[in-house]
């Protein structure tokens, strides 16, 4: 079973707790930029460039192109933005393969990472096929916590901690990016914390307003300031200041990357 088929099990399952997102859901991405200029007036999310960040270049290991996951450069941005953070405690909402997770723990003295567990994914009918791709590359590092629950009711106060880099990659519908949003800022940040959201562009450049609306409104009208997209990734950030020496005018910037096989193994059909 796809992953796109799992997303759209849960995207009805928030139309049944918020009917009212019926109409919007079933229209076009148009329709959320407008919902969001009518509630909170012209949109002026500012751009930032991430390039100083890879100066030094950045390795992303165990990385593969199917669909569901990070974008390569997204994962090198995390990876960088948590190497530039001292003794980085870091918090991920939604495991998937598990990429994100083991590459930031290479550079984070804590990573914690939490999914749906097996029984809540089966009862969606999702199959072990599935199932078994779940923490895939990252469960067998074991400087990484491994959390099971719904982010809708895991009870994060229950860490007793908080932590320096947070990212958001669970359902990216409406209800789940205003609750996944509102539960981090309320249990798991702390004055100085980075929060990211992934799938804030539906491919780098192209904004997708259903996820920036769920962050607008699951935060006060006052820290909206505080909100960057990320040039030439899927992701969006907010930080109270400046985490590099951002460049005045967004360059039109080219990366290197070179691909090097890691591992060989079958795959089930």
């Amino acid at each position: 079973m796809s992953n796109k088929f799992y997303k759209t099990l849960k995207a009805i399952f928030a139309l049944l707790r918020k009917p009212i997102l019926l109409n919007l859901v079933l229209s076009d991405n148009t329709e959320w930029k407008r919902y969001i200029e009518k509630k909170w007036g012209q949109i002026n999310i500012k751009t930032v460039n991430p390039s100083p960040l890879f100066t030094d270049g950045i390795p992303v290991i165990r990385y593969t192109y199917y669909e569901g996951g990070s974008l390569d450069i997204d994962i090198a941005f995390l990876k960088a933005l948590a190497r530039t953070i001292p003794g980085c405690r870091f918090f991920e909402i939604g495991t998937w393969m598990g990429q994100t997770a083991l590459n930031i723990a290479e550079v984070a003295s804590e990573c914690y990472t939490l999914n749906l567990n097996e029984s809540a994914m089966r009862s969606m009918g999702l199959d072990d096929k599935y199932i078994k791709k779940i923490g895939k590359y990252s469960v067998s590092n074991a400087t990484i916590v491994h959390l099971k629950g719904d982010s809708a009711t895991f009870d994060f106060s229950g860490l007793k901690r908080n932590f320096d880099l947070i990212f958001i990659d669970g359902e990216h519908h409406y209800d789940f990016v205003v609750n996944d949003t509102k539960k981090v800022f309320s249990h798991l940040t702390h004055e100085s914390s980075v929060v990211v959201w992934h799938d804030v562009a539906i491919h780098p450049g192209s904004i997708r307003y259903e996820v920036l609306a769920g962050i607008f409104d699951a935060l006060p009208s006052s820290e909206h300031c505080f909100l960057r997209y990320v040039d030439q990734t899927k992701c969006a950030i907010y930080s109270r200041k400046p985490l590099w020496d951002e460049p005045s005018a967004i360059e039109d910037c080219t990366y290197s990357i070179t691909i090097q096989k890691e591992l060989s193994r079958s795959i089930e059909q």
